[in-house]
């Protein structure tokens, strides 16, 4: 009967362990998108009044924007 009780609890266990995980996941990925949104306007913003570096596609921008927000999140997700 134990053995039950005891197979049971660490079932419960990873259940709570990947709910976890899931809903850490998800707040990640929200403080990303937010920090993208931001990083993007910033990028933009430096494009359109000239100061970004001459030739820079909006592409460029976007892949700055995006790597700007996964480090701004890291730091805030993690720190």
């Amino acid at each position: 009967m134990s053995d039950i009780s005891i197979g049971s609890r660490d079932n419960h266990n990873r259940k709570s362990t990947s709910r976890k995980s899931m809903a850490e996941t998800i707040e990640f990925r929200i403080i990303v998108a937010i920090s993208f949104a931001v990083c993007l306007i910033g990028f933009a913003a430096r494009r359109i009044s000239g100061r970004a570096p001459k030739g820079q596609s909006y592409m460029q921008c976007v892949r700055d924007a995006r790597s700007a927000a996964h480090a701004a999140a890291g730091y805030a997700f993690h720190g």
